[in-house]
């Protein structure tokens, strides 16, 4: 998946478009990824499209609750200051890059000792790049102030291969009292 991001005082433009992954860092538009628009880097391997297809946020941010279905193609994000867009973006990057992750842990790498994509790896790496990319003193400071229940985030992804498609769903909980681990309830199945 490819987001070209163009934040503005009230609108953030989001093209949800596949990308052929064809190795690490490659990006058909060299200005990409250079400081300008958000992008989020595909992983060696076979050619294939990765998406965000769904996402839903209970007690996240500045999300007491939400559900976002995606389209192919434009999604235009719209919403006042402080309302949680870039907070959005950075869920997806984060979630993005911890499944581009897991796959290329599946892949085998001579030399390369690999965690197998564990129930363990997913709680540490998916608290790891929360942490890294929000930077909150703690990962519970993600929960949202004031509310008892958990923090809870599911992502519906789909992957189409050369020779197939599919879709999964990662799914994850943490407290306010969290600080290196989320709680996997689901996580998504890799090919």
């Amino acid at each position: 998946m490819l987001l070209f991001v163009y934040p503005s005082k009230a609108v953030m433009v989001v093209i949800k478009c596949p990308v052929i992954s064809k190795g690490l860092g490659d990006c058909p538009d060299k200005s990409v990824g250079r400081g300008n628009p958000l992008w989020l880097p595909q992983f060696i391997g076979k050619k294939q499209y990765n998406m965000i297809n769904s996402l839903k946020i209970k007690n996240f941010t500045e999300f007491e609750q939400a559900h976002f279905d995606f389209s192919d193609g434009l999604n235009v994000i719209i919403g006042d200051n402080s309302t949680g867009k870039t907070h959005l973006l950075k869920l997806f990057y984060a979630i993005a890059s911890v499944w581009h992750e897991a796959k290329a842990e599946q892949k085998e790498i001579p030399g390369y000792i690999s965690s197998g994509g564990s129930d363990s790896w997913w709680q540490r790496r998916l608290a790891e790049k929360l942490v890294k990319v929000f930077k909150p003193d703690k990962l519970g400071h993600l929960h949202r102030f004031g509310q008892g229940t958990e923090t809870e985030i599911e992502a519906t992804l789909s992957s189409a291969s050369e020779s197939e498609a599919y879709g999964c769903t990662l799914k994850f909980q943490f407290s306010e009292t969290s600080k290196t681990e989320v709680k996997l309830i689901q996580k998504p199945i890799l090919r």
